[in-house]
């Protein structure tokens, strides 16, 4: 059975003696990590790192102005109402459709 005491309470018990507990356990002591402005250690096999890891080729980024231009559909009104009701259950998508058509 465990008995709660407040820590008021508990800090008056402590002051007259009449409880006795060991202090609280020290925190877990964790690695400090590197300061920012220290320099990084590369990975061991760094030549390997930079171009295949899993069996992936790790691509360069490229800045967007000269990425490929994807062709996007041109999309009217109707098509926009249904991505907007695309979430809708189909029945209430359809009323919501026909009342858009008739405004």
């Amino acid at each position: 059975m465990t008995l709660w005491i407040s820590p008021k309470r508990l800090k008056l018990l402590q002051r007259i003696g009449a409880i006795n507990l060991p202090p609280f356990p020290p925190f877990l002591q964790f690695p400090i990590p590197p300061s920012p402005t220290e320099p990084l250690t590369p990975p061991s096999n760094s030549a390997m790192s930079n171009t295949i890891i899993d069996g992936r080729q790790i691509l360069k980024p490229v800045a967007p102005s000269k990425r490929p231009i994807t062709e996007r559909p041109t999309s009217d009104s109707s098509d926009k109402s249904d991505s907007r009701n695309a979430f809708f259950p189909k029945e209430l998508a359809d009323i919501i459709a026909i009342r858009q058509r008739r405004e």
